[in-house]
């Protein structure tokens, strides 16, 4: 069997259709993606533990105060959108609170990219405020928060014209990108397998397993855009970028799919043949 007989027309068809489909929704979600902002936790540290091979009564204060559990945490806020969000584009401050049983004892801003962004801040017990400004693609702001109480957990909250939610990230517990790539990517494979192999009973080839033209476009259908989606993840995740890069790896990735479905479905036009005589 060679690689001629995988290519057959119907393949080349099915991977036109994709593209045609996976190019507009492409599009959409860049221009949904235009406008974003991210709030990622990068590090938190306790400045005391109560495991063993520490010292017995160290304590850490603020101005003669000794703070119970003291946990500094590092956040950065990021504009990760392609487009700027000006000052004038938010409804209020953009406020970073944290959850009950913590409490913000100290904040302050340690670095901005660039170096020139003003970013003023405010803290109160339970919430930071950021005043709003300019940020253009790829700016950000990091800020270091200490608190004392519960293991601090952080939510942003922010009313900015085209963004729904500010997204969260936590860097501290996250699962590897790579992994959820390389998983999403198998899973597009298989399931582009599985729609090329419902595919070829659609038009009118003799599968071992007999279903109506209705049932296998539901099928190609179901299982072609289920591959788009998990596609879609391993690009994101993989870091991937630009329409032809998008193209050409959705072609390759098809073509393996309808390469393993070659394979796996060998030989069900001779097993089927038997069935079908009257």
């Amino acid at each position: 069997m060679t690689l001629t007989k995988y290519l057959n027309w119907s393949s080349l068809t099915f991977v036109a259709t994709l593209a045609g489909i996976a190019v507009p929704v492409w599009l959409w979600f860049a221009d949904l993606n235009s406008r974003s902002l991210v709030m990622s936790v990068v590090s938190q540290t306790p400045l005391t533990s109560e495991t063993a091979g520490t010292i017995k009564g160290l304590q850490v204060s603020v101005d003669g105060v000794a703070l119970t559990s003291p946990s500094l945490s590092v956040i950065q806020i990021t504009n990760d959108g392609k487009k700027p969000i000006p000052a004038t584009d938010f409804e209020g401050a953009l406020e970073v609170r944290v959850g009950d049983g913590s409490q913000i004892i100290r904040t302050e801003v340690t670095s901005t990219s660039p170096r020139d962004i003003q970013a003023k801040l405010t803290s109160s017990p339970q919430v930071v405020q950021f005043q709003p400004l300019l940020l253009n693609p790829e700016d950000a702001l990091t800020f270091s928060v200490l608190t004392s109480g519960k293991h601090p957990v952080f939510q942003p909250r922010a009313r900015i014209a085209g963004i729904a939610t500010v997204k969260l990230s936590d860097s501290t517990a996250k699962i590897p990108p790579m992994r959820i790539a390389v998983t999403s990517l198998i899973a597009a494979v298989l399931l582009f397998a599985a729609s090329d192999i419902a595919n070829s009973s659609f038009v009118g080839g003799q599968p071992f397993v007999i279903v109506r033209r209705r049932a296998a476009l539901l099928v190609m259908t179901t299982s072609g855009i289920a591959g788009m989606a998990c596609f879609f993840v391993f690009f994101k995740s993989a870091g991937l970028e630009g329409l032809p890069s998008l193209a050409g790896l959705m072609f390759v990735t098809v073509i393996a799919g309808a390469i393993i479905a070659a394979i796996l479905n060998r030989g069900a036009e001779r097993i089927a043949k038997p069935h079908g005589a009257a």
